[in-house]
């Protein structure tokens, strides 16, 4: 396991024993639509001039987003650094992308895109991890996915690797993109993500989690074990925040899913 998670799940106490590991918050609202805007006073709250935040793109975020355009200037000053973004992207597929997404999103709030740099090889990730690392990371928020990725951190063994990296989409997330790029021969094979370290390197953590089609994972993210094939359980297990709907909620307390994922 990576130093900075374990560092996160594990503090060593006055004898070398483990500490009692941290526990997520979780806030359940009634609806998507009070999920978002409680979710964007988190980040108004970390948006302080000069602020650096680690913001997603995809669909869970949009509400999320809309709500910050009605109020224009509400991120005034603060640096958004992409959480991911598709590789090899064609012209045609070019629109498709995460950074052309967040440039609409965030239009009229005062927030300042940082694009990430165009390529996945080691010396793009490494560019993209310096420039996360130039200052401080006031607050990061990702979007759970229904397989429990955040970011495109997905499923696998590997999933608590610590920094910037290319990753293999996982045919689901390729999938859940078709609406993006309209065309299946459009879809992307290969994303750019910050890691799981990346992330818990921010002051604060934040998971979004809306919909029904995100009660599983949820519920399987914040079951009490750090699984690396529910990725955002990691998360979860260094005591980052959750904020849901009800929907997304409706599995919490009442089942704790193994992991149905092969390695």
């Amino acid at each position: 396991m990576p130093d900075i998670l374990r560092e996160r799940l594990q503090a060593p106490g006055p004898a070398g024993h483990g500490q009692e590991v941290p526990s997520a918050r979780v806030d359940v609202y009634a609806d998507a639509e009070q999920a978002s805007a409680a979710a964007l006073d988190v980040i108004r709250a970390a948006s302080a001039p000069g602020a650096r935040l680690l913001l997603p793109g995809w669909d869970t975020p949009r509400k999320m987003y809309a709500a910050a355009r009605r109020h224009p200037g509400c991120l005034d000053g603060a640096e958004v650094l992409q959480l991911s973004e598709f590789c090899g992207l064609s012209d045609e597929a070019r629109p498709g992308s995460i950074a052309s997404q967040l440039f609409a999103e965030l239009d009229g709030t005062g927030a300042r895109l940082q694009p990430m740099p165009e390529g996945c090889d080691e010396q793009a990730c490494q560019a993209w991890e310096d420039r996360i690392g130039e200052a401080p990371v006031a607050l990061a928020v990702a979007g759970l996915a229904e397989n429990g990725a955040v970011g495109f951190n997905e499923p696998s063994r590997h999933a608590a690797e610590t920094r910037t990296r290319a990753v293999t989409l996982a045919w689901g997330t390729r999938r859940a993109a078709l609406g993006r790029f309209r065309r299946s021969d459009l879809l992307p094979k290969v994303g750019i993500t910050a890691g799981l370290g990346t992330i818990l390197g921010a002051g604060h953590v934040l998971v979004l989690a809306l919909g029904p089609g995100k009660a599983r994972a949820l519920a399987a993210s914040l079951s009490g074990t750090a699984d690396p094939y529910w990725p955002a359980s990691l998360l979860a297990a260094a005591g980052a925040q959750f904020i849901c709907d009800e929907p997304a909620a409706a599995l919490l307390g009442r089942v704790a899913p193994s992991s149905p994922h092969l390695p």
